[in-house]
């Protein structure tokens, strides 16, 4: 005997519920969710069809992540993590995956800022210990003559990436001195300077390159 749609739809609303609760989502990811999956916020309010269309968007935010001022970060040090051959899959749905297993919650919850601040220092510690990165700042002369401390985190990718390839022979002298003569040359500044000196989309490119070469290393 057919279930009665009324019957259905209870069931469906429950599913959702419940499937939410699992996922670590609170209401209002939730109802952002079936906003976007159906044009209504409630779930009283949708055919058994557009509960359906609920689940089944759940079903593909898993491998979704999220915009929020954080994300960005943490895609950008998950292909900062590809390029140093520390994880072999670029993509967001690996980096979803991974972010599932140390959080312990699914992607609709990622975009709180508290569960994105502890995935970045937890892919921060992950690539400071796999990979040799040093995320303290560096110093900085200011104006006045004093020194400052400088966030750089392109540039201590790079410093890893340079002992990464000495290490395995692909470059022949180690230090910063030498990282920055071949970041001058790879560069074009027509000069020899500090890879302190690289623009970010010049930093951003010489990190590709490494990470090519990285790559390269590993697969023979």
């Amino acid at each position: 005997m057919p279930e009665p749609a009324n019957d259905q739809r209870k069931r469906l609303i429950r599913r959702i519920h419940a499937e939410a609760r699992s996922r670590g989502m609170d209401k209002e990811a939730r109802v952002a969710l079936q906003r976007r999956a159906t044009g209504k916020e409630s779930c009283a309010d949708m055919t058994a069809v557009e509960l359906r269309s609920v689940i089944a968007e759940m079903g593909r935010s898993r491998d979704r992540l999220p915009s929020s001022p954080m994300t960005g970060k943490v895609k950008a040090l998950w292909i900062s993590a590809w390029h140093l051959g520390v994880v072999r899959d670029r993509t967001d749905a690996a980096c979803a995956s991974w972010l599932r297993r140390q959080t312990g919650l699914d992607a609709a919850a990622w975009a709180k800022p508290a569960a994105m601040a502890k995935a970045v220092q937890a892919l921060k510690s992950w690539l400071a210990r796999e990979a040799g990165v040093d995320w303290r700042p560096h110093l900085s002369l200011g104006r006045d003559g004093r020194e400052r401390e400088v966030e750089r985190p392109r540039a201590r990718v790079l410093e890893a990436q340079w002992r990464i390839l000495h290490k395995a022979g692909r470059v022949r002298i180690a230090g910063d001195a030498a990282l920055g003569a071949y970041a001058s040359e790879h560069a074009g500044l027509g000069r020899q300077d500090s890879h302190l000196a690289l623009t970010d989309e010049q930093a951003d490119a010489l990190i590709r390159h490494f990470g090519e070469m990285i790559r390269a290393g590993a697969a023979t």
